[in-house]
């Protein structure tokens, strides 16, 4: 059966509900750290799995956008590299997108399993863009604004920051570090958002960022 689309081209009627979308892209950046003036040796690599999901003959589809750049020289404790972090909607339905961003590290022994302190704000820094993005009390960055087909949100951030010599000190020598991001994409349908996101879809978040960031997703929905 054929269905009425306005001139956006986007449906009249709203289709049966989706489930919110979530996707799971790991970004692995091993490096070997050092304190002192030794050199720094590291790779990065990008993998992750595609989830799409389908109503009718609309498609709804977030992915992430992880660009790194391969700095001239290699960054020491306190310098940086470029790794540009984004989401674009690849599908037909406009959407909300957040972002959750998680660093660990490993100690250099034999098993590679005894982690170190690696906290965003002090051993390694990312330069957020807060005029695009908000942290939710929950730990996930959300985008402020409504995702439309074919367009990629600004970025959320665009270096990593090492933390200087009086914060990667001589336990970070050779150790691994791992920064993962996992990006969420929701319709914008009423209320698709709440209940993919929030404890509680009935009652949603009233106070502090999370509450802004509900007042400014249910003035954007449909």
């Amino acid at each position: 059966m054929s269905r009425r689309i306005n001139k956006k081209g986007f449906p009249r009627r709203r289709p049966k509900p989706v489930r919110p979308m979530l996707l799971l892209i790991p970004t692995l950046v091993v490096s070997l750290l050092m304190a002192g003036g030794a050199t720094l040796a590291w790779f990065i690599s990008t993998s992750g799995e595609e989830n799409k999901f389908e109503s009718g003959i609309y498609k709804f589809n977030i992915e992430l956008v992880d660009t790194f750049t391969q700095p001239p020289t290699i960054p020491m404790p306190g310098g940086s590299f470029s790794k540009t972090v984004s989401a674009t909607n690849t599908g037909d339905i406009p959407g909300f997108v957040r972002l959750l961003v998680q660093v660990t590290a490993f100690a250099d022994d034999p098993t590679q399993a005894t982690p170190l302190p690696m906290k965003i704000g002090r051993e390694v820094n990312l330069n957020i863009f807060t005029a695009d993005w908000m942290l939710g009390e929950d730990g996930y960055y959300y985008y402020l604004g409504l995702l439309a087909p074919g367009e990629t949100a600004p970025p959320l951030f665009t270096d990593v920051i090492l933390g200087g010599p009086g914060v990667l000190d001589a336990r970070y020598v050779n150790a691994t570090m791992k920064i993962e991001v996992k990006v969420e994409g929701v319709d914008y349908y009423k209320w698709h958002y709440r209940d993919g996101w929030w404890v509680n879809p009935a009652s949603p978040p009233s106070t502090g960022n999370l509450g802004t960031i509900e007042g400014t997703l249910s003035a954007l929905a449909k």
